[in-house]
């Protein structure tokens, strides 16, 4: 019986295992000079999830723009967003000193901005570090009046 197993085992497992090994080796060797390298892979999955990304905030922002409740609270813009494409689709160019209408406050992966509106109408996401509240400077002059 032990023998039998033993031919079996040598008739089957050894050319498959050979045969695996050739075609590793080939998978390799395409991958070494033919196909995508590691840098191509990496950008391709940098734009796939930049993608997702846009599609998810364009979503957030398309969401609350239909929810029409009233915004949470005016900001002022303290700096200027100098690179675009970081927002994406969805996000929204602002000028230092505009006044905007701040809709939601972001959460999890969205953390780090909010849906604003100007007054003109135009809704998108902006960084909340960019945006300072416009009670906070009120709330700063009454605790200098306080003081003095």
């Amino acid at each position: 019986m032990a023998a039998a197993l033993s031919r079996r085992f040598a008739f089957y497992a050894l050319p498959v295992s050979g045969t695996l090994c050739l075609g590793y080796s080939a998978y390799e060797a395409w991958r070494v000079f033919g196909g995508p390298s590691q840098e191509e892979e990496l950008l391709a999955l940098w734009r796939k999830e930049s993608i997702e990304l846009n599609g998810r905030r364009l979503d957030w922002v398309s969401r609350r723009t239909s929810a029409k409740g009233p915004a949470l609270f005016s900001a002022e813009v303290v700096q200027d967003v100098h690179n675009k494409e970081a927002l994406g689709s969805a996000g929204i160019i602002l000028r230092v000193g505009e006044t905007v209408s701040v809709l939601e406050e972001g959460a999890g992966a969205e953390q780090g901005f909010n849906i604003v509106q100007r007054p003109e109408g135009d809704v998108g996401i902006y960084p909340k570090a960019y945006l300072r509240r416009k009670d906070e400077g009120s709330k700063d002059k009454a605790k200098d009046k306080a003081t003095e």
